[in-house]
């Protein structure tokens, strides 16, 4: 593989998801056009058919289809039951530690994976490494048994990873690889991929870039429309796919348009519905329409909020206003207290002897202040 760029892309497909790279690199021509000047795209494969390569060609020119060989050393990780479940190509992602020798950043994406925006920002992380963390794992509990008491390590989805070459300084080879899978291969959940990820993070402290879900590898039933990377994820028995489920590939219409010149371009179909599959369009309803009560739930969690914290503040105003009204009760009680004094000391002072025999005198005194005035 003779690479010129600085910058890589890959996926791990058998031929049956050439469809799928087609559509991921037709929204990242649109959406990531000087990115993808600067990038090759690595296409691992267990048998691409020549028809297949042609026409993904056809949409990038860098672009290289090795066959999947992995090291000797990993027969036991090929082995192993949740990879046989899913297939060898999530074992493919280890493969990023190796690609940061020849470049310095290395995107892997799954396949189902649908580009609706830039993601050149991806390629401008400083981190070592950057993933979106799993939901609804307790992964301190999966990671027990091999953790300190009270410890806690991050995991990672394995749609996406991002890899640089400052990696590098930590020499994860072949071998470093399979000794983190043979400690994470007993835990009892997780994709083997994102176990050896996460140990190996936490063994050597390799700085982590947790990316916002709500834009990078953004699951199905998460996606508010602001996502620029979303991830077709199946829940339970409900496919988020949008070549298996019709309600996905109607909303989704960006996809189908790339999905219409795949086929026009005379890429195999591999959408096929059947009536049982439109069951899903009500299924798929009933999620956009539990979204959008979440949503009004959370405005009004935030008006009632703002409804409490002016109760609040008129609490607060009363309490300042029952304070001022007690300090001038006070002061007018005080000065009741001293009127009534003047009062008394008035009364006592005109009922005096005093007062009655110096009558005459302030009369004649009234009298001058009188012709003054004058």
């Amino acid at each position: 593989m003779n690479t010129k760029n600085k910058n890589a892309i890959f996926f791990a497909i058998s031929d049956g998801y050439a469809f799928a790279v087609a559509n991921i690199l037709m929204s990242l021509q649109r959406y990531s056009p000087e990115l993808m000047r600067t990038a090759d795209v690595i296409v691992y494969h267990n048998g691409l058919s020549e028809k297949n390569a042609e026409l993904l060609r056809s949409l990038h020119g860098d672009i290289y289809f090795p066959l999947m060989e992995f090291p000797k050393e990993w027969e036991a990780i090929l082995s192993h039951p949740r990879v046989l479940r899913w297939g060898e190509y999530v074992v493919c992602k280890l493969f990023g530690f190796e690609l940061i020798e020849r470049y310095e950043r290395v995107l892997h994406l799954d396949a189902d994976m649908h580009v609706r925006g830039d993601i050149s920002g991806l390629f401008q992380l400083e981190e070592e490494l950057a993933w979106r963390s799993i939901i609804g794992w307790d992964t301190a509990q999966i990671f027990s048994d091999i953790l300190p008491e009270g410890g806690k390590i991050k995991c990672g989805n394995g749609g996406l990873f991002m890899f640089t070459d400052r990696l590098l300084k930590y020499n994860i080879d072949a071998a470093e690889i399979k000794a983190a899978f043979d400690e994470v291969k007993n835990l009892r959940d997780g994709g083997i991929d994102e176990l050896v990820t996460a140990w190996l993070v936490h063994k050597k402290g390799i700085s982590l870039r947790e990316l916002d879900i709500s834009a990078y590898n953004t699951p199905v039933a998460c996606d508010r429309g602001e996502s620029v990377l979303v991830h077709f994820l199946d829940y339970y028995s409900v496919s988020g796919k949008p070549w298996k489920n019709p309600a996905a590939f109607m909303y989704y219409g960006d996809w189908a348009e790339n999905y219409r010149r795949w086929t026009e371009a005379g890429g195999e179909e591999a959408v096929s519905f059947s009536g049982k599959d439109y069951y899903g369009l009500f299924g798929y309803e009933r999620v956009k329409e539990l979204n959008r009560l979440k949503d009004d739930l959370a405005a009004a969690l935030a008006q009632r909020e703002e409804a409490l914290g002016a109760l609040e503040r008129k609490k607060a105003e009363a309490h300042s206003l029952r304070e001022e009204n007690r300090r001038l009760s006070g002061e007018i009680r005080r000065a009741e207290q001293q009127n009534l004094h003047l009062e008394v000391t008035l009364g006592a002072i005109v009922s005096s002897r005093s007062w009655k025999i110096t009558r005459p005198l302030r009369a004649l005194a009234d009298f001058f202040r009188g012709l003054g005035r004058r």
